[in-house]
């Protein structure tokens, strides 16, 4: 019997896997989803295109009162490593303010001075001391019009933030999660070095339905595999739900854990009476700034660029999409065209 299932091999689970079984436990990854193996999720900018796909959940949220009752799209990735396997790879930690007031609200051990050093362990790729985590880099070549604009906050006087910046109000060229100018998960910098052990297990498209339960204990899962199967699985101590932000609580819903009068009208059998669970979800909202750009250097020019060179070859999709050969295909992408070609170039630069 195993000792540690882990629903979702995302951020989190990713980092569990690797230091449950450094430890020595014996542990199995369920991962609804499938392989990282796509041409779209390394290449840096080409993330979009994963948007609404299998790669995606493409949740929508119900129509929000504080932004004239729009439904908004949340990608949430489907595959090895999760949404670091899909987001923009920008990395920012937070600032000491931020963990600090966490603290101060009452979330012991939350405060800067605690977690820093973890922070820093993650970023092993800067520090260089060739443990596991995630290569933090500078963006290897900037576009012009970013360029432009950091110049501009220093012309204006704005202060320049570091790389470890403790201050929030200033600028700074964004940090990524990337590695020689590629993409670097999560599932490449814990799972992937993990999976050369023997004791850890990655199960995917195994999509998790509930949790099973012996009294309040929690004994193991019942999942789908990949052919249709329901299958079983128990644990020797924990099962541990790393499934993010909305599935996570969806699947203690469906295991009978949260407000009893909600689950009795869903028909779900309660486990546990624990009302918060599925409800105060916060989401951080960014917002972008949006400028025309006279000249055609921005991702929407060179897409328009790339749509027009794809017509005169009377292709839909640009040479490195396509497969080179029937032994040798190239990974799928949603075969979706990009609505981004516009007449006019424009730029999206986010100010932090």
């Amino acid at each position: 019997m195993i000792d540690y299932v882990i629903v979702g091999a995302g951020s989190a689970g990713c980092v569990l896997a690797n230091r449950l079984v450094d430890k020595g436990y014996r542990v199995t990854v369920l991962e609804a989803g499938g392989s990282d193996a796509r041409t779209e999720v390394r290449i840096p900018a080409a993330f979009t295109k994963l948007f609404h796909g299998e790669c995606d959940w493409g949740y929508r949220t119900v129509p929000q009162p504080s932004l004239f009752h729009r439904a908004l799209y949340w990608p949430r990735a489907r595959m090895l490593g999760g949404c670091s396997s899909m987001n923009a790879q920008m990395w920012y930690p937070g600032f000491p303010a931020d963990y600090d007031g966490w603290a101060s609200a009452g979330a012991t051990g939350w405060d800067w001075n605690t977690l820093k050093p973890y922070l820093s362990r993650i970023e092993h790729g800067r520090n260089g001391d060739g443990g596991t985590g995630l290569h933090i880099e500078p963006v290897r070549d900037p576009n012009p019009s970013t360029r432009a604009f950091l110049n501009a906050c220093e012309r204006s006087g704005v202060p320049r933030l570091g790389a470890s910046a403790t201050r929030t109000g200033g600028y700074s060229l964004t940090p990524t999660t990337q590695r020689l100018g590629r993409r670097f998960s999560a599932a490449d910098g814990y799972l992937r070095p993990a999976q050369k052990n023997t004791r850890l297990d990655v199960i995917t498209n195994a999509l998790v339905r509930r949790v099973l339960f012996e009294g309040t204990r929690a004994v193991g899962v019942e999942y789908r595999d990949g052919d249709g199967q329901l299958r079983k699985l128990r644990v020797a101590r924990e099962v541990i739900l790393s499934s993010g932000a909305v599935n996570s609580p969806q699947l203690l819903l469906l295991s009978g854990v949260g407000d009893p009068e909600a689950l009795r009208r869903s028909g779900i059998d309660v486990v546990l009476s624990l009302p918060g669970v599925g409800k105060n979800l916060q989401d951080h909202l960014m917002t972008a700034v949006i400028a025309e750009c006279p000249k055609p250097v921005t991702l929407v020019a060179a897409r328009a660029s790339c749509a027009s060179s794809c017509r005169r070859r009377g292709t839909s999709r640009p040479t490195w999409a396509r497969p080179r050969s029937s032994s040798a295909r190239a990974p799928s992408s949603p075969s979706r065209t990009s609505s981004s070609s516009s007449r006019r170039c424009r730029s999206r630069i986010t100010a932090w």
